[in-house]
């Protein structure tokens, strides 16, 4: 910030005596947006801002609430990102959308570091831990394409496909593994819908699976029974009554 701010915050606080923060030239400041605040300037400033997603500060492993909420942008990891929220400012309009995915994790992540410097076990979800949630999140919501694989998931996301591969080596299951496990999944839902009458050829397909005889082993390694069995299991148990 060019000039000094002064910021009143109006959280769970007495109308007659509000807390407030005074904030000078090169202070980043995090505050909630659901609560409310009002800004006094002395002079006109020049200023960033950046919404980040509350479920990032909501405490996956334990809890990682924000420790500060003033930083200094001038020195340490709070000056690195500063240059790179202003440089992601003036770069948006260039930058393709798998960069942006890019730029946007890695700001996400360092404002984490910077906020939460006190929880040094659960600081940070790292930008390759996001990248990994985007490309189950993109999986999922393609399971019934019939050309997924990991071509076509590592273009989209922007990656190479070694890398893509690497994001799974810590995983249960491999990339193919995961997918066919997912899918089964879906397949599972529709043959225990007693109002889907379709056969299991068409349900199989319906998810990417071209070959019976294929679908038929998946199916059996991954659930223990035949498709078959089990979709007559499903129908053989009373529909219950929704309340």
């Amino acid at each position: 910030m060019a000039h000094r701010t002064i910021l009143t915050e109006r959280q769970r606080a007495d109308l007659f005596d509000l807390p407030r923060t005074v904030l000078s030239p090169g202070d980043a400041y995090l505050w909630d947006s659901e609560d409310e605040f009002s800004f006094q300037t002395i002079n006109k400033i020049d200023s960033y801002s950046i919404r980040i997603p509350k479920f990032v500060f909501s405490g996956q492993s334990g809890g990682a609430e924000p420790s500060l909420r003033k930083a200094n942008i001038n020195k340490g990891v709070a000056a690195v990102l500063f240059q790179i929220v202003r440089s992601s400012f003036l770069n948006s309009g260039l930058m393709s959308p798998s960069e942006n995915h890019v730029a946007q994790d890695v700001i996400t992540s360092m404002v984490k570091t910077v906020f939460c410097v006190s929880q040094t076990d659960h600081r940070v979800e790292a930008p390759r831990k996001l990248l990994f949630q985007r490309v189950q999140n993109y999986i999922h919501k393609n399971l019934e394409d019939f050309s997924l694989s990991v071509e076509t998931v590592a273009r989209a996301q922007g990656i190479s496909q070694r890398y893509l591969h690497s994001l799974f080596s810590n995983q249960a299951l491999t990339f193919s593994g995961y997918v066919q496990h997912k899918r089964i999944e879906r397949v599972k839902r529709d043959l225990a819908n007693q109002l889907d009458k379709s056969t299991l050829t068409v349900i199989a397909q319906r998810y990417g699976f071209q070959e019976s005889s294929h679908f038929s082993r998946v199916f059996k390694r991954v659930t223990g029974v035949t498709a078959r069995d089990f979709r007559k299991n499903q129908c053989s148990q009373p529909s219950r009554a929704k309340i």
